[in-house]
């Protein structure tokens, strides 16, 4: 193999390895849809309104929170764990938020559901914002990533609602 060749290969190997380890701060960013990066936008303008860093998307934590909206809309429940027991933490594993490797890691979760006018993605933002439980979730420093999901349909016999789940955690 010729120098030329090898130099190559070496850069190719090397990106790939970076975009690894950048892949759960930047891969879900294709994958929200543009009320979910609404979502994200809002949330960190408040962040940054309070003077706390911004969120980062993770894959991981996108689909713990999509999977989490669209099991609640099928089940038709509302809460941070399943009726099968399934709890935030176990979410967020499950879907590739990892504990391997880290010094600390933490998940915590935001959910809201509405209609008519209450289920825009600011006005959902906005009702948190109102609750000091999720107000003090939402503006935490300790949370570095941010996964999104918001689903539409039905809930509880109440049509076109938008039901969203924010999972929020800590990798380090």
């Amino acid at each position: 193999m010729s120098v030329r060749m090898r130099l190559a290969t070496l850069v190719v190997v090397a990106t790939v390895a970076a975009v690894g380890l950048c892949a759960e701060a930047t891969a879900a960013n294709g994958r929200l849809n543009n009320a979910e990066r609404q979502v994200v936008r809002l949330i960190n303008a408040q962040r940054q309104k309070h003077g706390v860093a911004p969120l980062r998307i993770s894959t991981a934590l996108c689909r713990a929170a999509e999977r989490h909206s669209a099991d609640m809309r099928r089940r038709q429940y509302f809460g941070h764990s399943s009726p099968s027991g399934a709890s935030i933490a176990a979410r967020a594993v499950a879907n590739g938020y990892r504990r391997s490797g880290c010094s600390a890691w933490r998940v915590g979760e935001v959910i809201g559901w509405g209609n008519g006018p209450h289920r825009t993605p600011a006005a959902q933002v906005k009702a948190w914002m109102r609750s000091s439980t999720h107000r003090a979730v939402l503006l935490s420093p300790v949370w570095r990533h941010v996964g999104v999901g918001r689903v539409t349909g039905s809930l509880y016999g109440v049509a076109r609602v938008a039901i969203c789940t924010i999972d929020v955690g800590l990798r380090r």
